[in-house]
């Protein structure tokens, strides 16, 4: 399964790439607007992170496949997982 795949796997350089520009491309049309710019900026300051906003592009393409191994095998963990059905009525 995938959950577990992840974990034990790195992920290949070119699903990597996709999901990076998967991230900047939804990054930058979510941004159109001067009123999303100004909501994007208000939860990052809020968090104490408005700062780090401009480089955010660049660090989310600095993320290597061992990193991800790295994230997914320390919160993407089978006793921590929650599962749930949708059953028709």
């Amino acid at each position: 399964d995938e959950l577990e795949r992840i974990t034990r796997e790195p992920v290949g350089a070119k699903e990597l790439q996709r999901a990076q520009n998967q991230w900047e491309a939804a990054w930058i049309s979510e941004l159109t607007t001067a009123n999303d710019l100004a909501n994007v900026l208000g939860e990052w300051d809020s968090l104490g992170l408005r700062g780090t906003l401009p480089d955010l592009p660049a660090r989310i393409r600095q993320v290597t496949p061992a990193d991800v191994t790295r994230v997914a095998r320390a919160y993407l963990r089978r006793d921590r997982s929650l599962y749930g059905y949708l059953r028709p009525r």
